[in-house]
């Protein structure tokens, strides 16, 4: 437990490794040598060549080529100060080696014997848990089990006989190459995260991110963060009474959107808020296309095909389903009856939603199961309460004078940003936080 508790990034300090050192200095003094290299180029080569105009100018999305090049070693003060570089850390290798730097480890003896058991325990399977940065420790055999529950959905994968791939491969190039692109569309609960890092559809995953995302805030009831959410929180008087507090959350969001759905819902929005020409709109539904119909995943030496919803490990997939739920909310949400009438205050962080209601519980649960039937495969859990309520980092309630008390549960890396926000936007909130996290 007390491994465990460090937290999955903690690095314990690792044996010397001279030749991991040698990596990473060449790394290095590759990065120095190509900053002096670019520096002297008076004029910055684009690395796309194209008889025309590109689509979208990768500066502008702030993407790039990855480059395999070797710059020239010609500049005499970046090799002179390589030179005194190596010889550093020849000597400090050479003192490690004789006993006369010793490294001091940052876990005791018992913790290491606790942490290498932990390694080699077969039987345990040791993830992030998707919210809060818990540490989930589960077993292998359940985990196991949970992920062919996951697989078994026919309606979201199917098994695919063979290596994929190639065929992927030649697809992609027609899409981003051709001139004339042909559309093809076809215990503790697991979440279906597909790690998506350096994949086949990764670039293009990234690129569509980088367009969409900008664009997310536009949303009429997007959350950033928890900052966001308590200031947004600053045009709310005093409470009606017996008015509810509540949350909302989309049950499995990212695998309950429809292929058709999520690219019209995309088109939609890209219509309203942009003034992308056809071209840029046809790209991105090429692109969404592309990344939703052909992802490919291996789980016990076998492919599947997610056939429904996107991948969590996807970078575009927040934008995405962020997209989605606003044409939801603007489709069956702000034009309903009891929306209308009851709900003072609506914001959404992707899948989680705090709404304030100020009609009964018979109107809110009608709202709810209306919400439910509006579109197939998309389902809300509920929650409600008429004095205090979690979400986000904060447990909200409702004081005797009718406003919102706060208490804020944050990580320490956020702690600082959040107090700030808090002292100098204290109208209608009260904040306090934990005894261990009192400043």
């Amino acid at each position: 437990m007390t491994v465990l508790q460090k937290g999955l990034s903690f690095c314990p300090v690792p044996r010397f490794n001279t030749f991991l050192v040698d990596q990473e200095l060449h790394r290095f003094f590759r990065n120095v040598r190509l900053k002096a290299h670019f520096s002297r180029i008076p004029e910055r080569v684009s690395a796309v060549t194209a008889s025309s105009e590109p689509i979208f100018k990768l500066d502008n999305l702030k993407l790039r080529v990855r480059s395999s090049f070797q710059p020239p070693r010609i500049y005499h003060p970046v090799e002179t100060y390589v030179d005194f570089v190596k010889q550093d850390v020849k000597r400090v290798l050479e003192s490690i080696e004789q006993g006369q730097i010793h490294v001091k480890q940052n876990l005791t003896r018992d913790e290491h014997l606790a942490l290498v058991s932990l390694k080699n325990n077969r039987q345990l399977i040791i993830k992030p848990a998707d919210k809060g940065g818990s540490i989930v420790v589960l077993d292998r055999d359940y985990y196991m089990q949970e992920i062919r529950t996951q697989l078994s959905d026919l309606g979201t994968y199917r098994l695919v006989s063979s290596n994929p791939t190639f065929d992927i491969a030649r697809y992609y190039q027609c899409v981003l190459y051709s001139p004339k692109i042909h559309k093809h569309s076809t215990r503790p609960p697991g979440r279906p995260i597909v790690a998506s890092t350096n994949s086949l559809l990764s670039p293009l995953a990234i690129t569509l991110e980088k367009i969409l995302s900008p664009l997310v805030p536009r949303i009429k009831s997007f959350l950033k963060d928890t900052s966001q959410f308590l200031e947004s929180l600053q045009n709310v008087g005093p409470l009606p009474e017996d008015c509810l507090l509540v949350t909302m959350d989309v049950n499995s969001l990212y695998t309950s959107i429809g292929h058709q759905d999520g690219i019209k819902a995309v088109m939609s929005f890209l219509e309203e808020h942009t003034q992308f020409s056809s071209q840029q709109k046809s790209f991105c539904r090429d692109l969404l296309t592309l990344i939703l119909t052909k992802k490919i995943f291996i789980f016990e030496d076998q492919f599947f095909l997610q056939e429904r919803g996107t991948a969590m490990g996807s970078n575009m997939a927040p934008p995405y389903a962020n997209i989605f739920m606003d044409q939801f909310e603007i489709t069956f949400v702000y034009s309903h009856p009891s929306f209308i009438s009851f709900a003072s205050y609506w914001r959404r962080y992707i899948d989680d939603i705090f709404l304030i209601w100020t009609g009964d519980s018979e109107t809110l649960e009608a709202f709810h199961h209306d919400l439910n039937s509006s579109l197939e495969g998309l389902t809300f859990s509920i929650s409600s309460s008429t004095s205090s309520m979690n979400f986000l980092d904060t447990l909200f309630s409702v004081s005797s004078d009718r406003v919102l008390e706060t208490d804020l549960y944050v990580k320490p890396t956020d702690r600082n940003s959040l107090l700030k926000f808090v002292s100098c936007h204290p109208k209608h909130i009260k904040v306090s936080l934990p005894r261990s996290q009192h400043a």
